[in-house]
């Protein structure tokens, strides 16, 4: 039988990407933080392991770090929020 992670939980993939957070039935579903192999990162919520819901993205290419928080739809920038460029020059919406 196949063993599911339910709860909450952590994984580094062979990527080197790591996921800590709520599972549900196997996938990232609730509260969680991922962060990817390049530095960028999401703190957030999670439903069927895609970003959904409020939650914030940060990328990070050395000092370079531009910032989404906000709404996110299935994986997707999506709704209100606030985009802000590492300039310093932000959209709302």
């Amino acid at each position: 039988m196949l063993s599911l992670r339910h709860g909450q939980g952590s994984d580094i993939f062979i990527n080197g990407d790591v996921y800590l957070g709520d599972y549900k039935y196997g996938r990232a579903n609730g509260y969680g933080q991922y962060e990817w192999f390049n530095g960028s990162t999401y703190s957030g919520i999670f439903v069927e392991g895609m970003k959904h819901g409020k939650g914030v993205w940060k990328s990070s290419s050395d000092e370079i770090t531009n910032t989404y928080e906000g709404s996110f739809h299935k994986d997707m920038k999506h709704g209100s929020g606030e985009f802000r460029w590492a300039s310093g020059i932000y959209y709302r919406g």
